[in-house]
């Protein structure tokens, strides 16, 4: 089986059902990021690839705009500026959640918080 069709058929099985954690940590970075950026993966597997140890990982869910706004809370903590900036650009991101990001002490951070149109004016 070549590889396309392999992670494929392993990334419908993912979507398909959510797994737990543990499977999900098994499946390769490049899946796992398959599955973080994909739209149609269930919030409750983008809620817990939200937790995982890859920062590319957690990248692609906080771009998700399937991603729960508890898995964006979530995120808006990261320790890379990537992902938080992807937060603060997620069209999905609550306002109160925003409005933390404004303080972000990352300029590239606060420049998406701009841009997004969830954030309220007096920020």
């Amino acid at each position: 089986m070549d590889l396309k069709r392999f992670i494929k058929n392993r990334l419908s099985v993912v979507i398909k059902k959510v797994e737990p954690l543990e499977t999900l940590k098994k499946i390769p970075k490049k899946e796992r990021c398959g599955v973080a950026q994909n739209p149609n993966t269930p919030p409750d597997a983008l809620q817990e690839l939200a937790g995982d140890k890859n920062l590319y990982v957690r990248y692609e869910v906080a771009q998700n705009s399937n991603t729960p706004i508890a898995a964006l809370q979530e995120l808006v903590r990261d320790a890379d500026w990537r992902v938080r900036r992807s937060v603060a650009n997620n069209p999905n991101t609550p306002a109160a959640t925003l409005k933390e990001l404004a303080r972000d002490k990352d300029a590239d951070v606060r420049r998406e918080v701009a841009f997004n149109p969830n954030t309220p004016r007096e920020t």
